[in-house]
This record gives structure tokens, sequence and C-alpha cells, in this order.
């Protein structure tokens, strides 16, 4: 009999935006619905700039992308087994995407039924 995984909302979001976008997306959360809003040094292959949002205990995560046709919200879920929790997936018709952006071993991309992007990780 396969283990049900718990599934649970991480505290993370991510809204990738085209970098033409980036800086109004930014004063928007910024300077008009005045959020905590830290701009955040990377080096990453695909995300040009980036900045943290806190929301309560929620951050969401504003990345600048160059050459993005469209916006697109990332979604964190935790899971109490990564391994049952794939398994359990896999059975309901929901592959991994692991080609998005590299994960440590602990993590996943999934696609919800619309496109909408999660990362499944193992809760720590």
């Amino acid at each position: 009999m396969m283990q049900q995984p718990q599934f649970q909302p991480g505290k993370n979001m991510a809204m990738k935006v085209s970098l033409a976008k980036y800086h109004e997306t930014v004063h928007f959360y910024r300077d008009i619905l005045l959020l905590d809003v830290e701009e955040v040094e990377l080096n990453h292959p695909q995300v040009a700039k980036t900045c943290k949002v806190k929301i309560n205990d929620m951050i969401l995560w504003i990345d600048g992308i160059e050459n993005l046709s469209q916006t697109d919200l990332w979604f964190e879920m935790e899971t109490d087994s990564i391994q049952a929790a794939m398994e359990y997936l896999s059975a309901n018709n929901v592959e991994k995407d692991d080609s998005l952006e590299q994960l440590p071993p602990n993590a996943h991309w999934i696609k919800d039924p619309v496109g909408n992007i999660i990362l499944l990780r193992q809760k720590a």
C-alpha cells in the first residue's frame, strides 16, 4: 500500500516578471502597497534581478528575467517525505519537471493542470 504523503504550503512564492517590468513591479509592492522589500544580490543564470517582499510569514520573490513573454507565479509546497510524495504524484499522473532550475535532491518541480509551477520540497 502506498504511503499517503502530507502536503502543506511553504513560505515562498516567486513571481517571474520580464526585466522590463521588474522596477515597475518592485515600485508597486514597495512604494504603493508599502510592503517591506529588500533587493537581494544573486548570481543566477536566468534571474537578472531579484528582491524579497515580506508578507506576514510568507516571502514573495520578484525575479526579473530577460526575454520573458509572460508573468508566472511559482509556489512552494512542503512534504514530510519527498520520496513518498513523488510516488504518490506519479501514481496520480503528476510528473516532475526538474529542467526548470537546479534543485537539491530533496526537492522537485511539478506543475498543476494549468501549468502553475510548484516547488515541492521535503520539510526540514
